[in-house]
C-alpha cells in the first residue's frame, strides 16, 4: 500500500495474524473499556467484539453489524450491559 507522506508500507489482512493479536492483547487484560459490548458470533464462537461507553452509541453499532455481519445462518449479534448483565439486543430475537 502507497501512504501519502509515508511511501510503500506493508498492509496485514491476514486473518489469522490478526486473530493472534487481538488473543495476545486479550493475555494482557480487556483490550479496550466500556459499559455495553457488542458481539459477533458465527455459531458459538465470538468472532467480533466491541465495547462503548454510550448506550447509544452501542445500539448504533448493533445495528451497523446486523447491516454488514447479519447475514449467516448461525450468526448471532447481541448487546449487552455489563453493568447489570443485562441483554439490551439480540439478532435474530432470542425466543
Amino acid at each position: 500500500m502507497d501512504v501519502v507522506g509515508l511511501g510503500l508500507r506493508w498492509h496485514d489482512q491476514c486473518r489469522d495474524c490478526m486473530i493472534a493479536g487481538i488473543r495476545l492483547n486479550w493475555a494482557a487484560g480487556r483490550p479496550v473499556a466500556g459499559r455495553h459490548r457488542v458481539t459477533v458470533c458465527a455459531g458459538e464462537r465470538p468472532m467480533l467484539e466491541g465495547w462503548w461507553d454510550e448506550v447509544a452509541t452501542a445500539e448504533d453499532k448493533t445495528t451497523r453489524w446486523i447491516g454488514a455481519y447479519g447475514g449467516g445462518d448461525r450468526t448471532r449479534i447481541t448487546l449487552d450491559d455489563e453493568a447489570t448483565g443485562t441483554r439490551l439486543m439480540s439478532w435474530p430475537e432470542e425466543p
